[in-house]
């Protein structure tokens, strides 16, 4: 009877625990306008960077040391260079960028990834420089963010983005 009991105590305080501990993952989540404000305080930061990557035409993909192609150095981009991307994602709080259309590499489309969660379960926030939406634009990602209206415009062709993996 006192193993059971044990036993039983002992689950319950180790699933309480196991909870608490996810439940105390923090959020990411901010609001269209914060993000919004974070470009225009680094507006100019955001266009050196899309600079750079337009340049650096044979870079299709770049974050947390991960790239495609896997060698940045075969397509003309050195270390350094991977260095002043860091340094920029850092700023501007950015994980990483790629051309949207990673077959052809067109810089139409560019992403700029962020860790910052959506709205709903399984979407995330990105910024986005977007010749020419495929997809819907909408006044706000945080109400009316789907799959088929996945912008909204913050000025010009650059966008706040949702990455609904739903």
């Amino acid at each position: 009877m006192k193993k059971t009991r044990f036993l039983v105590s002992w689950i319950t305080v180790t699933v309480f625990l196991m909870t608490a501990g996810c439940a105390s993952k923090p959020s990411t989540y901010r609001a269209d306008d914060s993000l919004i404000a974070n470009f225009q305080a680094h507006k100019a930061e955001f266009h050196a960077l899309l600079d750079m990557f337009r340049a650096d035409e044979g870079l299709i993909y770049f974050s947390r040391g991960s790239s495609d192609p896997k060698n940045p150095q075969s397509v003309g981009v050195s270390p350094e260079r991977l260095e002043q991307y860091q340094q920029l994602f850092s700023k501007l709080g950015l994980d990483g960028m790629a051309a949207a259309n990673r077959s052809t590499g067109s810089r139409d489309e560019v992403w700029f990834f962020t860790s910052i969660e959506g709205a709903r379960p399984s979407t995330f926030k990105h910024y986005a420089y977007v010749s020419k939406p495929a997809r819907g634009v909408i006044q706000d990602l945080d109400k009316e963010g789907s799959k088929t209206n996945p912008y909204r415009r913050i000025e010009d062709s650059w966008y706040l983005a949702l990455d609904d993996a739903d």
